[in-house]
């Protein structure tokens, strides 16, 4: 280490020192006195109801004053309710499962090696819980005792306070609500409640990588990229590529505390000595061997441990040196530039490499935490906090907003605390407007939540979001660089976000015709630049791109950010007309699956439309006739109009009643197109409205421009497809109330396509015969009802069904329009309608109904009944 020239001054002073807390004075025989035992209690870490990993040490020592002891000395270890002791065990110590005898004579101000009492706490454990455990015997005319006092919880939670706003490092681990002691150096570790360990904070997984099956664990220390851990058998593990990661002395056994920092680890036996490896250059490592009757130790900037006697030894002081004259510490706290004893009056004494902070209030501690000057916190033993410095920004909490803390640790540039009850986090979502996922439920926006500390949630991004036809979004990242679908912990006290990003993406239709092929393949691509490349097969001729380009060269670079088709056009041979063919090649009635195939090399690629004609000639010889138009590449239906233009486009297999005109109608719910290899077949359902002797023409052009032309594959004698049969019926009549059903079939294959209208009308005849009447219309596509009105000579309305109004009323009649309903059918639809008739219409009535059904055909009134209205 290069020091600077205030760390030579505190390196020069401490050498001149180093050994002055290891010489105790003499203490005179005190001979014919008997012994003074004394014992202590403490605990290694917070209870959790369900630990299996519940540890304490009991020291028993004899006082500087009084006599060697004489005879057996016991200690009695009685496990309160809730607590289950299932281990006594310290060098030189012969222990069962509640006490430990030893004879070996004890002298003056010295002690015994610790007992370490390992423990379970139990499921249904009492808050507090006390272990009272005491020494007798020795000579000691009087029994002494000691107790510990142990909050009992069911979870805890580090909480991590840091310097760093983004932490770039491996995040903690989420739902870790079942720690029971925590170390930091800014890479922390947690000592979990059934003896495993969890890490987080160094710079990859790698140094965070905690060994396979490492349990068993009662203790834990975290250095500069390694780990150090003390098992329940008093042995040592230590992991990482940091200098303390390997190197633990062979033989290292009855270990009861641990301690770490960025460049060595420790090991604090049972008989107060200490051992250290590592990178020792930054320790006095003469003074760490020659150090006995130890019972505290603790690594930071500098390394100190403490004597039974109260008084702190220095195994290191680089950054600032140990203040001289303190004789009654219990305990030692090294942080980042500061170092600290709690006295046995719980006051403290602190130094530092820079100056001190203001300790207003640390008062009565029990324990401490100190990073890097940043933050410090004390734990009192009223269980309140006290801290410098841990200053607020960004809006997040500080330590002593904190409730129930159990624990505190620090060290590196981070102080971590354990709570039962951690605070709620703000982390916000956002996702550009596009649905994401987060345990389990949708959301279609930015989202903000509101989230427990250290609680672990799910987060989910679909591979593929629909933005439209030929349009979608593809997943891209997480800002956090995971995948679609991960967990991530609400482990930061400031509010924090996370994005996911999506590409949007287009489907790119590539399309070659016979005679060459085209690059790339039909698919999606993200927005940006395709490169597009035509190549011709044998003697075949590249002619143009067409479509969404249009160009001579072969290659050509397409920016797409819409869907787009692109045709690589090439010069092919005629189109075989042999190939061409309808089923049935001859036949008549007023309706026809007519299934016509076409089959080419090229396949189904190669057609850029199919035509089916039904007429006297391909001209229409001057008369009406049927013309069905498929445009393969569109995959739509047209047919040719009366108006003079095509009609359309439907796709196979809707219902519609649009593509119809004088001579027939196509019923493109049942009419399909199949292709199977080369072979592409069109499967046509006509409904004719007249009867004539026709011819059967089939053509196909590909996208190579030829054209098969108008040819012959068979001749087809249509007939009228007759009206369907229209009814009503009398549901209920109550006086001039009445409630009918109405019945209006639809053409075959044409059931719901809303097209066309009905008509229902009492009357003596059906142009009134010059008497009142009732005449009620149903507009079918705009779903609307009407009524005649004699009274003003026109139709009123349109009123919806199940609308109330009063708009459908004349002197003859009212309709109620609330009660109104139309019920779809596959073969038609009802309309039940109830009207009132008025004292005009009174006596015998003729019942009609018409309808102009969805080909377009008036059927004319039709009676279906007779009515008597009172």
């Amino acid at each position: 280490m290069q020091a600077s020239a205030a760390d030579s001054r505190a390196i020069d002073v401490i050498h001149g020192t180093q050994d002055a807390g290891l010489q105790q004075a003499a203490v005179p025989a005190n001979a014919g006195s008997p012994a003074a035992l004394k014992i202590s209690l403490s605990r290694m870490s917070t209870f959790l109801r369900g630990q299996t990993n519940a540890a304490y040490l009991i020291r028993v020592g004899n006082d500087a004053l009084a006599g060697p002891t004489v005879g057996q000395v016991q200690v009695t270890v009685p496990a309160p309710v809730g607590l289950q002791i299932s281990k006594l065990r310290g060098p030189g110590w012969s222990c069962n499962a509640t006490s430990c005898v030893r004879t070996d004579v004890l002298a003056a101000g010295k002690n015994y090696p610790a007992i370490t009492v390992l423990a379970s706490v139990d499921l249904n454990a009492p808050d507090p819980l006390t272990l009272q455990v005491s020494v007798a015997g020795g000579g000691d005319p009087a029994a002494k005792s000691a107790s510990d006092v142990a909050t009992v919880r069911d979870t805890a939670v580090p909480v991590v306070f840091t310097t760093v706003i983004n932490y770039p490092y491996v995040p903690m681990p989420g739902n870790l609500t079942d720690v029971v002691s925590v170390s930091a150096t800014g890479e922390m570790l947690a000592l979990r409640k059934n003896g495993t360990v969890a890490a987080w904070g160094c710079p990859d997984d790698y140094q965070c990588a905690v060994p396979a099956g490492l349990n068993n664990l009662i203790a834990v220390a975290a250095g500069a990229s390694f780990g150090v851990g003390l098992r329940s058998d008093g042995t040592v593990v230590a992991w990482g590529p940091g200098p303390g990661g390997t190197g633990v002395p062979a033989g290292l056994t009855d270990v009861v505390k641990i301690a770490a920092n960025n460049h060595v680890g420790l090991a604090l036996r049972a008989d107060g000595t200490v051992s250290a490896w590592g990178d020792t250059q930054y320790i006095f490592t003469t003074t760490v061997k020659n150090a006995t009757d130890i019972v505290d130790v603790s690594a930071g900037s500098n390394v100190i441990a403490l004597r039974s006697n109260g008084v702190p030894v220095a195994f290191n002081n680089f950054y600032s040196p140990m203040p001289a004259g303190i004789t009654d510490a219990v305990s030692v706290v090294a942080g980042t530039y500061m170092t600290a004893v709690i006295h046995a009056d719980h006051s403290i004494t602190m130094w530092a490499d820079y100056g001190l902070p203001d300790l207003t209030g640390w008062t009565n501690v029990d324990s401490m935490g100190l990073g890097a000057g940043y933050c410090g916190v004390a734990l009192k033993r009223d269980g309140s906090l006290a801290m410098y410095g841990c200053e607020p920004d960004h809006g997040h909490a500080v330590p002593t907003d904190l409730q129930n803390v159990t624990a505190v640790a620090g060290g590196g540039i981070t102080v971590v605390l354990l709570t039962s009850t951690p605070p709620m986090v703000a982390v916000q979502i956002y996702s550009g407007d596009l649905p994401f996922y987060v345990d389990g439920f949708l959301y279609q926006a930015a989202q903000n939540f509101s989230w427990v500390y250290g609680s672990s949630h799910s987060v989910l991004a679909l591979d593929f979001i629909g933005g439209g036809t030929g349009s979608r979004y593809r997943f891209d990242s997480w800002s956090d660089g995971y995948g679609p679908a991960h967990a991530i912990s609400a482990n930061s006290l400031r509010p924090s976000s996370l994005s996911v990003f999506y590409k949007p993406q287009y489907f790119l239709t590539t399309i070659a015709t016979q005679g060459g092929s085209i690059s790339p393949a039909s698919g999606w691509y993200d927005r940006g630049q395709v490169m597009i490349s035509a190549g011709a097969i044998g003697n075949n001729t590249f002619t143009t791109f067409a479509g969404a380009y249009y160009g001579s060269q072969p290659v050509f670079g397409l920016f797409l950010q819409n869907p787009a088709t692109v045709y690589a056009i090439f010069s092919g041979l005629p189109l075989p007309l042999s190939k061409l063919s309808v089923t049935p090649a001859s036949g008549s009635g007023s309706g026809v699956a007519l299934s016509s195939t076409y089959t080419a090399a090229a396949g189904f690629n190669d057609l850029a439309w199919y035509e089916l004609l039904i007429a006297a000639a391909p001209d229409g010889g001057g008369q009406p006739y049927c013309f069905v138009h498929y445009d393969v590449q569109g995959n739509g239906f047209w047919v040719y109009g009366d108006g003079g233009f095509f009609v359309g486009p439907v796709q196979p297999g809707t219902a519609s009643a649009e593509l119809q005109n004088s001579v027939c109608g196509l019923n493109t719910k049942t009419s399909s197109v199949t292709s199977s290899g080369a072979t592409v077949t069109l499967n046509a359902n006509l409904v004719f409205k007249s009867a004539a002797a026709y011819n059967v023409y089939v053509r196909s052009y590909t996208l190579s421009e030829t054209d098969s032309h108008w040819t012959q594959k068979g001749t087809w004698n249509p007939a009228a497809a007759p009206m369907a049969v229209m009814s009503q019926a009398l549901n209920s009549s109550a006086g001039s109330q009445r409630t009918y059903t109405l019945t209006y079939p639809d053409p075959a294959g044409f059931g719901g396509t809303n097209k066309g209208w009905s008509q229902f009308l009492i009357a003596t005849a059906t142009d009134g015969g010059g008497q009142p009447f009732c005449f009620l219309h149903y507009d079918r596509a705009g779903n609307g009802l009407w009524m005649y009105s004699s009274d003003v000579g026109f139709f009123l309305g349109p009123v919806a069904l199940g609308a109330s109004s009063n708009l459908l009323n004349s002197s003859a009649c009212s309709i109620d329009t609330g009660t109104a309903q139309v019920t779809n059918l596959a073969s038609g639809f009802t309309l039940k309608a109830t009207l009132n008739a008025k004292p005009p219409m009174s006596g015998n009535k003729l019942v009609f109904q018409r309808t102009l059904d969805p080909l377009g055909r008036d059927s004319g009134w039709v009676q279906t009944g007779t009515a008597v209205i009172p």
